[in-house]
């Protein structure tokens, strides 16, 4: 999974960043790639505490079902930024990101930032 997250968070990184030429889209390709970074260092943390053998199967049954809903806000972001003007806000991502952050924070007790 982490290996998929770092290829993911790389190859958005770069075609973000490749694609931009306006400011405001510019800023936003940026956004996207800090909340894919932090959704990768989350899990990564996530990662090591199932590893430990820390995890309960509730709390990886939150964790997957928080991931999804990101893997989910996140094609939508994408997609959005493709210049469509169907596109989904920057705050959907956010609050999607935000939650499988605060999740993975809740049961490992580390800060992901």
């Amino acid at each position: 999974m982490h290996k998929r997250l770092t290829s993911l968070s790389l190859a958005v990184v770069i075609a973000l960043t490749a694609a931009c030429s306006a400011s405001a889209v510019k800023t936003e390709y940026v956004a996207l790639g800090v909340t894919v970074h932090s959704v990768d260092l989350a899990m990564t943390v996530w990662g090591q505490y199932v590893r430990d053998g820390l995890a309960k199967p509730g709390q990886e049954d939150k964790v997957r079902a928080a991931y999804q809903k990101y893997q989910d806000a996140i094609v939508v972001a994408k997609a959005g930024l493709g210049l469509s003007d169907n596109s989904a806000t920057p705050a959907d991502l956010s609050a999607a990101a935000a939650a499988l952050i605060d999740v993975v924070q809740s049961f490992t007790g580390k800060k992901v930032s």
